[in-house]
């Protein structure tokens, strides 16, 4: 029996409900995290992105990654690269987690 089965049958619906709510907030999080991420290697690309500008990205992410790659422009880009990719798998993962609620055991 699926996980969603055996809360609707148990009667927890704020369980079902939650799971829906955990994957929302996580695909909202992984939206906002990417679009930042994106800003500033675009800005970094064309040339506009300061060095003032990496705290507000760190500030943004809450990443201590970033904040130990703030000594040049290019290494922070490349951690912002490694961040990115890191959101990817955390969501990749989140999303997994998921579909197993939704699967049948």
């Amino acid at each position: 029996m699926s996980k969603r089965k055996e809360i609707v049958k148990d009667g927890k619906f704020s369980d079902l409900f939650a799971e829906d709510m955990n994957i929302s907030k996580s695909a909202d999080q992984f939206k906002t995290n990417m679009s930042t991420i994106e800003d500033a290697l675009d800005s970094i690309e064309s040339g506009d992105f300061k060095t003032s500008d990496m705290y507000d990205v760190i500030d943004s992410l809450k990443s201590p990654e970033l904040a130990s790659a703030t000594d040049s422009i290019e290494h922070f880009q490349q951690a912002l690269g490694e961040l990115q990719a890191d959101n990817l798998s955390d969501f990749m993962e989140d999303v997994r987690d998921f579909r197993d609620t939704l699967s049948e055991d």
